[in-house]
């Protein structure tokens, strides 16, 4: 008998194969996971090797653990995820490349990475988050003045946790060229006075006062250029459950 005999299968297991299946049933095999993703009447249902999503996230490796659901039947339903984004996340599992943002990358390239940051940062996927984080910060310096850091901040408000280190690192981005970016081009729903009113809102200020926008416009005048691109990317890496950075 062969030494690799019994070696696992890691080839990837393509959605397409189980759009029409019943969900998992005794005769399912072992050591696969089934995601449906997205709402029950259009979900679509993903087969994905257990062992290689717990070693990637540590929200599967809870959610696998027998101990905290002793009645897992090998089903995990994220009504709130999208399956275009997680196929994406899934294709990161089984070690597929992914396209890489560059300078001329688009906007609507840059908004989808930034959407698998967010699925990235509620499955606790660091590198992940960090390797987003690379990209996005190289295609900023690369845009300097140009407003995109702006524009993703206009596009994604409300939808990237506040505490969030790409969103920190969009603001600061977004700072550094405020004076060269005309944001009611972007937001002309009237929801906000001006454009301090609207950075009040964005930093997550609900009650914001003039004496409030009166220091937002000494602080940006004081420090223009000096808050995003004076960093590397790894001041906006998390290393809560990764290794820091080598500087």
């Amino acid at each position: 008998m062969g030494p690799f005999t019994n070696a696992p299968d890691l080839r990837p297991l393509l959605p397409k194969r189980c759009h029409n299946i019943p969900t998992l049933s005794a005769s399912f095999p072992q050591g696969i996971l089934l995601l449906c993703v997205g709402p029950k009447e259009e979900r679509t249902e993903f087969p994905v090797h257990k062992h290689l999503l717990c070693a990637k996230s540590p929200y599967f490796a809870a959610a696998c653990d027998r101990y905290f659901r002793p009645d897992l039947d090998n089903c995990i339903f994220m009504y709130e995820e999208h399956p275009e984004i997680m196929e994406f996340f899934i294709d990161w599992v089984y070690g597929h490349p992914m396209f890489v943002l560059k300078p001329e990358s688009t906007t609507s390239e840059v908004l989808l990475k930034c959407r698998l940051y967010a699925v990235a940062n509620r499955l606790r996927v660091e590198i992940l988050k960090n390797e987003i984080v690379d990209e996005i910060f190289q295609f900023l310096k690369a845009n300097q003045a140009n407003g995109a850091a702006m524009f993703c901040l206009v596009r994604l408000h409300g939808r990237i946790p506040i505490k969030c280190n790409l969103r920190s690192m969009l603001m600061d981005a977004a700072m550094d060229d405020w004076t060269n970016f005309d944001i009611d081009e972007y937001y002309k729903d009237g929801a906000f006075n001006n454009k301090l009113s609207w950075l009040a809102k964005l930093l997550g200020r609900v009650d914001f006062s003039s004496d409030f926008e009166l220091r937002c416009v000494q602080w940006l005048s004081g420090f223009k250029n000096s808050l995003f691109y004076r960093h590397t990317p790894c001041y906006y890496h998390d290393h809560e459950e990764t290794p820091r950075c080598k500087i």
